[in-house]
């Protein structure tokens, strides 16, 4: 058997080595000592009133800069729009020229068809010119606060409207042209 002095050896041994592993615990952890001032939030919040404060002014400034990057694709898209129906007009009214003279060749009264050949060209060099102020409006539009870009969108779109419309008004010239020449054969 083990003697007494033994025993209390292993008590005591036993005994440090649990108070050894469990004294780390109750030590002081390191969160920092409490504020000394009367409110800590108050500080923080005035922080984040400040970074939301140059977030939003970050956005604002981001959203003009998307605007005017805006206003330059929709210049580019219509451009090509433009620039596409002023090649396929003129195309048609080339061919409609030559159709008058040869109708006029042939001893025909074409003076009808080409007063109105010659004012679905002044309708179209209108509509280009229109085209064109439209299209130089929108890339003009201005990195700028929104109520000073907002008439400016507004007059550049009234532009390409008005310019789309006498497109179309072109076009429905050069068709009447076109019946009036069909109605000679």
């Amino acid at each position: 058997m083990i003697n007494a002095k033994t025993k209390i050896a292993a008590f005591a041994a036993t005994t440090f080595l649990l108070a050894g592993t469990a004294l780390p615990a109750f030590a002081d952890d390191a969160t920092p000592a409490p504020s000394t001032s009367p409110n800590p939030w108050k500080q923080e919040g005035q922080t984040l009133r400040g970074e939301i404060k140059t977030l939003r002014a970050d956005i604002a400034t981001t959203r003009q800069t998307i605007r005017s990057d805006r206003g330059k694709f929709h210049a580019m898209i219509l451009q090509r729009h433009f620039n596409f129906y002023a090649a396929r007009l003129q195309n048609i009214a080339t061919r409609v020229q030559n159709n008058i003279n040869t109708q006029k060749s042939k001893g025909k009264d074409v003076t009808t068809a080409q007063s109105q050949l010659d004012t679905a060209n002044a309708t179209l060099k209108t509509a280009i010119a229109d085209g064109q102020t439209a299209v130089s409006m929108f890339n003009n539009i201005t990195v700028s606060a929104w109520n000073v870009q907002q008439p400016q969108i507004k007059a550049a779109i009234d532009q390409a409207q008005k310019a789309r419309s006498e497109f179309v008004q072109a076009r429905l010239q050069l068709l009447t042209v076109v019946q009036t020449l069909l109605a000679l054969k």
